[in-house]
């Protein structure tokens, strides 16, 4: 090897050079005069049988050997699904701090049925409110439920009370196409016979609407009718709490609302629309807050979520 070298003693010789000495064996001489050197430094191997780089010392060629960088394969790809951070994660980045992987992760938006940005008015901790259009119609589904188990309990309990209303309607209808504005109010009138009934029965249609409500609640945070309409009662502020509402909140939110329906069937002309008004005042109040709270809500501590995304 050392002949070999002596052929060549330096990067990028001059051909116009004289070159003396041995490179190797740290002959005098150098290779080229000391004004046209080259910098010490990694150059292509001159060695005929050399294929990367021999470390030139700034004076002569050395015994260091390396291959070629600019020759060295790429380095290889892992294979598919190796290697690679997870669909919707980050890898951690080289100098600097790692970025989270999924599941390190949760999405502030998401609600437990939904996800993406939330739009609209939204809780405390981000989750959607309820739209007034969902819950009217889930109110409208409750009513309906509710009307065909009371009209189930009336037909199979109270079949007197029945009875009555059918009179009740002919006496009304005859006294209207004769003219006459004398006629009973009601079909607890008197004259029927079943005024305690009615009242009883009055009462246990509002405590069936009651339990109703109360037990869903409690148990899945919704009725049946909020549930169809991905709607979830939840604490004020706290949306991605537990599912079902503690006894204390479920009992008062909807305590509060049948309150006001129970006054509405005292038998006392000042004291009967009162029930009805304050309900009136309830959903307006509703309407008109920030939080989409009704009356019920903001004394229960309450707001309705929407499950959808």
């Amino acid at each position: 090897m050392n002949e070999d070298l002596r052929n060549d003693h330096s990067p990028n010789p001059d051909p116009g050079d004289q070159r003396t000495g041995d490179p190797l064996s740290g002959g005098a001489g150098g290779p080229q005069s000391a004004q046209q050197l080259p910098p010490a430094g990694w150059y292509a191997d001159p060695h005929p049988q050399g294929t990367g780089q021999r470390f030139w010392d700034g004076a002569r060629w050395t015994h260091q050997t390396r291959p070629d960088p600019a020759a060295a394969p790429a380095p290889a790809q892992p294979p598919y699904g190796q290697g690679r951070p997870p669909y919707g994660g980050y890898a951690p980045q080289p100098g600097g701090c790692p970025r989270p992987q999924q599941g390190d992760y949760q999405n502030p938006w998401r609600s437990q049925a939904g996800f993406g940005y939330p739009t609209g008015r939204v809780t405390a901790d981000g989750v959607r409110l309820g739209g007034w259009g969902a819950r009217f119609v889930a109110l409208l589904i409750d009513g309906v439920l509710m009307t065909v188990l009371q009209v189930v309990v009336l037909q199979v309990f109270f079949g007197d009370i029945t009875d009555a209303m059918l009179r009740w309607e002919q006496d009304v209808m005859s006294a209207v196409s004769s003219g006459s504005t004398n006629y009973p109010s009601s079909p607890a009138d008197p004259v029927y016979g079943v005024t305690a009934q009615w009242y009883v029965y009055g009462v246990l249609a509002l405590l069936l609407g009651f339990a109703y409500f109360t037990l869903l609640m409690r148990f899945r945070g919704a009725s049946l009718g909020q549930q169809a309409m991905g709607l979830r009662v939840v604490p004020a502020e706290h949306g991605r709490g537990p599912v079902a509402l503690p006894w204390s909140t479920s009992l008062l939110r909807n305590g509060v609302w049948y309150a006001a329906t129970l006054v509405g069937f005292v038998p006392v002309t000042l004291i009967s629309p009162l029930g009805p008004l304050f309900q009136t005042v309830d959903i307006i109040y509703g309407l008109a807050n920030g939080k989409r709270q009704t009356l019920h809500d903001r004394f229960a501590r309450t707001q309705v979520i929407s499950t959808r995304p």
